[in-house]
């Protein structure tokens, strides 16, 4: 399980302004204006082993110019980003183990939230990024510079995003991520921040990878086999590369840990509403899984589904990604790329899902009703004797773009015009995902309970006591059973058409240097649709309810425009702005920028300034940035939500939700703002630090079902809670997004300190084969504030408590409109936020001889919040911190008949440490956070020829 090693057989032969972060300066790929695919000026590296670029020296080796992720302008070398960019180049994929995305998002620090997706969503066995917390869809997603479209999928919390999974790690020569708000030049979603994936071109050869990762327990494991292709001749460049990945199932009750969660007040044998108590079944106890606990009105015969419950879902992946240019002249240069992606995937569910409220009448004149007067049945129609049922999640994709660039050097010679790029391109995305879930149908089980009067004539009845199963009482046929069920099928297509077009150019001189300039338009036509099957448009399933077809488009018009101002030597401003007008909702985007970078040294002269501050260099921005609503989130249909608990009620069981689209939403605006410093004092030091702050208004958000609960448990009215009249339960939740009054702030701190030890450091000069290199390395993520209006906070009464003791479900600052509560440090089960832990960090430690390679790292994520169950004081218990160890060695051989050979053998969490414990019935760990698989030990064998 690793990612990709140097070859002098088959390598990317790249010219040297595309080879990477390279110690020394900022060397970045050249772009055209339109898609500024290839930037690589970051001021911080990735999560695992090889330190950052040094700021660039006052005095650049060269005149040459790139394009960096954040400007679309071409400047020179020693260009440093005002907004903070964080790389990830192949030797740091390689030793961090990764052979997915998913691993790779995994160590991002500045992502919260957005970790090892386990079962329980439609967004399973997809990867998502979620920069500061803001949400998944706050963060953009390019690939070479270019947008990709939203999945067909949605998180628990009903946000939609880009799906990278779909992306093969083969193809992947660097991950840059812009750390800082950019819609001013990228347009809507880039609140947060971007992804810019960049993948391999001009490579030469062949590549084949094989890697294997199993748990210690060898209880769940992984493959995945990779293979990369390339060609270059004198007028055109060819890259394949493609991946299969295989997952097996890894279940809670494999886990020892998960013992005491995974509980449901129904299940079979069940219980039962008679008269104003509540009666457990008799078998409820001499049935595993089962068990008697005391309920507000009565025993109840409680499930526990941790046998039902996938902690890793089963996945097969095909990933296929191809790139060409072809030189049609000394100037113009056609070029294209397709992505393609195929899952099949799944995962075991309960035997069947609880009926929520009415719930079902057991006649008097039941043949098995022992109470000799009508009974509500608290159930499940089967229990674990019926084995598991299975969720299926499929998902199809493909990107594919097509077209031009150029320069205007032989139609323009001798004008301003000379120097100047153009690009014009038009990308299609399409995205299919196919969600099909088990559910008892409606009044299917009430039939079958009015069916059991007649003694001689039993086909269809139903017995809902365990006597069906042990042999007392009347048994359920096999037939009836299976008459009880359908299945929930929704097929969602998502569609993204693109035409784009720039040019960017020098203006005039400046002290500093000429003036640069990008422009260009953008035309998008998005749409969205989603198909269910005959019984979900009829509303006749029990849990999940049912849903109706629904479809929305829009055409997006956006037009942009930079400056780059080199105002003095080592003072560069630069200025953005951006238009979009979105067809649906009828409102403009608007986004200005502006950013500051200053290299100090360039201002006094190398020579006057002190060799320690030669490195230095400062960086300051200001984006107003824009989000539009997608097409989901005002969308006519509705989506469902994870079941919240009305715990606080006689019965507190699991509920089912509608989360509804709403057409009326604004767009998100926020201002981000953002400062630090890179400095690398002496060679073998690099520092960073960069501090962040964030002011949110509009946030468009679902509204969070256990939120709407407390509120209606607290105030005793929610026209969003649908109430039975019989039982006065809750039957069911219906949400919709909504944009959050008041304003979300939040701001922090990232960091990067990077040490690294040569031969060269102790003065001894050997050859380049033979030298040693040993890398100590912190880079992490502290978030200092995050508050939101207390209007999103819902307090809670503890039941049976005289006089009433209310709490609030989260750390809040008062209860009056104007209060605001606490997100970061807490786990945030009660509202619309994911976990979030002030600290995230990762310690690299790499060493590297010869064809050796060995490295150490050290994951922490600190202790929070569990807001699950606050006490009656008003605190919570806490989450504890949680600290993983990664180690992994590699050996290269040179020259092996020809080819070059690879191996690597690691281990993922090292001792084995078990998730932290967190609150609540419904789950025993944070899956947002925490892998559940345990130690986990990989190899990997690669070969390049």
């Amino acid at each position: 399980m690793l990612g990709f090693s140097s070859s002098s057989l088959a390598q990317d032969r790249e010219p040297p302004q595309d080879a990477g972060v390279e110690s020394g300066g900022n060397a970045t790929a050249e772009v055209s204006p339109a898609a500024p695919a290839d930037a690589d000026a970051g001021v911080q590296s990735g999560p695992g082993t090889e330190p950052p670029s040094k700021p660039a020296d006052a005095v650049p080796s060269s005149d040459r110019e790139i394009v960096v992720t954040g400007t679309r302008i071409r400047q020179v070398s020693s260009f440093s980003p005002a907004a903070p960019v964080q790389v990830m180049d192949r030797k740091e994929l390689e030793r961090t183990g990764a052979t997915n995305m998913a691993d790779v998002v995994s160590y991002l620090t500045v992502s919260q939230g957005s970790g090892f997706q386990g079962a329980g969503s439609q967004s399973v066995n997809s990867v998502s990024v979620n920069l500061r917390g803001l949400g998944e869809g706050a963060t953009l997603v390019l690939l070479n510079g270019r947008r990709m479209a939203l999945s067909s999928a949605y998180n628990p919390k009903g946000q939609q995003f880009t799906d990278l999974s779909t992306i093969p790690l083969a193809a992947v020569e660097r991950i840059e991520v812009l750390k800082g708000g950019a819609s001013a030049i990228y347009g809507t979603d880039a609140v947060a921040g971007v992804i810019n994936i960049i993948t391999r071109k001009n490579f030469d050869g062949a590549r084949i990878e094989l890697n294997g990762l199993t748990t210690s327990r060898l209880d769940q494991r992984d493959g995945t086999a990779s293979a990369a292709l390339g060609a270059t001749s004198k007028r055109g460049r060819v890259f394949l590369a493609g991946s299969y990945f295989r997952r097996t199932e890894l279940v809670a009750d494999q886990r020892d840990w998960t013992g005491n969660g995974y509980i449901s007040q129904q299940g079979f044998p069940g219980s039962y509403i008679v008269g104003t108590h509540t009666v457990a079944d008799p078998a409820c106890n001499s049935v595993p899984g089962s068990a008697v606990i005391a309920g507000v009105a009565g025993p109840i015969c409680s499930f526990q589904y941790r046998r039902f419950f996938s902690l890793a879902p089963e996945a097969e992946r095909i990933n296929m990604f191809g790139s060409g240019e072809y030189d049609l002249t000394t100037h113009t240069t056609l070029f294209g790329e397709l992505l393609g992606s195929s899952l099949r995937g799944g995962y075991i569910s309960s035997p069947a899902f609880p009926i929520p409220p009415p719930f079902p009448t057991v006649p008097a004149n039941h043949v098995d009703n022992p109470f000799g007067q009508d009974a509500r049945a608290i159930i499940r129609p089967v229990g674990a004797e019926a084995g598991g049922a299975r969720v299926a999640t499929d998902d199809d994709s493909i990107r594919g773009v097509l077209g031009l660039k150029g320069d205007f050097e032989d139609a323009a010679a001798g004008t301003f015009l000379e120097s100047w790029q153009w690009e014009a391109y038009t990308s299609m995305s399409a995205d299919r995902g196919r969600l099909l879930i088990p559910d008892t149908l409606r009044g299917a089980v009430q039939d079958a309970l009015n069916s059991c009067s007649n003694p001689a004539d039993l086909s269809r009845c139903y017995n809902p006591f365990y006597s069906s199963i042990n042999g007392t009482g009347t048994p359920n046929s096999t037939a009836l059973i299976k008459s009880f069920y359908g299945a929930q099928q929704s097929i969602t297509d998502s569609r993204m058409q693109t035409y784009n077009a720039g040019m960017t150019g020098k203006l005039f001189h400046l002290p500093g240097g000429e003036v640069g300039v990008a422009f260009g338009a953008e035309v998008r036509h998005e749409s969205r649709s989603t198909k269910f099957d005959h019984d979900a448009a009829e509303n006749r399933y029990s849990f999940l309810i049912g849903n109706t077809d629904a479809t929305a488009s829009r055409d997006v018009y956006g037009g942009y425009v930079e400056l780059g101002w080199p105002v003095y030597h080592g003072i560069m401003l630069q200025t953005a702005g951006r238009v979009e007008h979105y067809t649906d909702i009828g409102r403009d985007g608007v986004s200005p920028s502006a950013g500051l970078s200053v290299t100090p040294s360039e201002i006094a002269g190398r020579d006057t300034t002190p060799s320690a501050l030669r490195r230095l260099q400062l960086r300051g921005n200001v984006t107003s940035a824009f989000r539009a609503p997608n097409l989901y989130q005002s969308f006519p249909g509705y989506i469902v939500q994870p079941s919240p608990l009305n715990v606080g009620q006689t019965l507190p069981v699991y509920l089912p939700v509608q989360g509804f689209g709403n057409p009326q939403l604004k767009p998100e605006h926020a201002l981000a703002v953002s400062g630090g410093v890179s400095w690398a004092p002496i060679d073998e030091i690099n520092l960073s630090t960069d501090v962040w702050d964030y002011d949110y208004k509009d946030r468009i958000e679902l509204e969070g079902a256990q939120q709407i609960v407390n509120q209606f448990l607290f105030s005793g009215a929610d026209p969003r809670v649908i109430v039975d009249p019989a039982t006065g339960q809750i039957a069911r939740v219906t949400p919709k997004y909504i944009n959050i009054a008041g304003d979300v702030v939040t701001n922090g701190i990232d960091f990067a300190t990077f040490v690294v030890l040569t031969n060269r450091t102790f003065g001894q000069s050997v050859p380049e084969e033979r030298a040693q290199k040993l890398s100590l390395g912190a880079i992490g993520t502290y978030v200092l504030t995050f508050n939101y209006p207390f209007s999103e906070a819902a307090p809670r009464t503890i039941p049976n408590t005289n006089p009433p003791v209310v709490l609030l479900p989260a750390p809040c600052n008062g209860t009056s409109p104007t209060s605001t509560c606490r997100a970061v440090g807490v786990r945030n089960f009660n509202n619309v936020w994911q976990a979030m832990p002030r600290w995230k960090v990762n310690f690299p430690v790499t060493w590297s001889y010869s064809g050796h390679s060995a490295s150490l790292v050290t994951h922490y994520i600190s202790s929070y919040e569990d807001d699950v169950d606050p006490r009656r004081d008003g605190t919570f218990d806490t989450i504890s911190a949680w600290v993983t160890f990664d180690a992994q060695y590699g050996y290269t051989l040179k020259d092996v008949i020809g080819r070059e050979l690879t191996l690597r053998v690691g281990v993922l969490n090292l001792l084995d440490a078990a998730p932290p414990k967190v609150n609540g019935l419904t789950s025993s760990y944070d899956y947002t956070l925490h892998d559940p698989r345990g130690r986990m030990l990989y190899a990997s064998l690669a070969s390049q020829f």
